[in-house]
């Protein structure tokens, strides 16, 4: 089921973080992205109090690895290295 799957992608959301040192994981990285994006979301949702898919015991999971609830910050890093990497040459 369900449970699996979640366990599976956040198995990768923690080896992500061992090798990036945080839990900011780029969109283009297509299903963990997605994922954590979907994550985000159902957090939002549940504290707005609308339907949701996140549990407590999910939601306390991620917490305690350090997992940021706002998603814009590492797309504007990656969009300032690409930039400056482009420089360089």
């Amino acid at each position: 089921g369900n449970g699996i799957a979640w366990e599976n992608r956040f198995k990768q959301l923690l080896a992500y973080k061992e090798e990036h040192g945080d839990c900011k994981v780029p969109t283009s990285s297509r299903q963990l992205g997605n994922w954590v994006s979907y994550q985000r979301v159902e957090y939002h949702k549940k504290h707005c109090g609308k339907k949701h898919f996140l549990s407590d015991d999910r939601e306390k999971k991620l917490k305690g690895i350090g997992f940021t609830w706002q998603c814009h910050v590492r797309s504007v890093e990656a969009g300032r290295s690409r930039e400056a990497a482009w420089e360089d040459r």
